[in-house]
């Protein structure tokens, strides 16, 4: 085990974050513009305060290796651990075109996985400062 999964698993202990994974298959990330099918994965955190769902799409590199379930680690370090702020500041700090449907639809997707996260972690900042050093 390495010190990064370690660090997650130690996290989600301390926390009583528990998270759960579903293969949904093998198939090509559309909004990526993939040529290779890599693993997509459905995942579930519970907290004492709630659930939150969503997508996790692995690496193609990991996908060549059959159907391994990603680690806490992997999913813990791609979250959304920062408010985005206003879209203007998401694509300033993305180098972003402001006026990209893309983006914009980037940026909702963002702000709804921050709003979720704050809805299941609540406003605890030693819990919020140990996530943000997940990465």
């Amino acid at each position: 085990m390495t010190d990064y999964i370690k660090q997650a698993n130690d996290f989600c202990e301390k926390y009583s974050v528990k998270i759960e994974w579903e293969c949904t298959g093998k198939m090509i990330n559309p909004n990526l513009g993939d040529k290779a099918s890599r693993n997509r994965w459905e995942f579930l955190i519970t907290t004492n305060r709630g659930k939150y769902s969503g997508v996790f799409w692995d690496s193609i590199t990991n996908s060549k290796n059959g159907y391994p379930q990603p680690s806490n680690y992997d999913l813990l370090a791609c979250l959304t651990k920062y408010d985005p702020g206003t879209f203007e500041d998401f694509c300033n700090e993305f180098s972003y075109d402001t006026d990209s449907k893309k983006a914009e639809k980037t940026y909702k997707a963002v702000v709804n996985e921050y709003a979720g996260l704050c809805r299941v972690f609540g406003n605890n900042a030693e819990l919020w400062e140990e996530l943000q050093e997940i990465a």
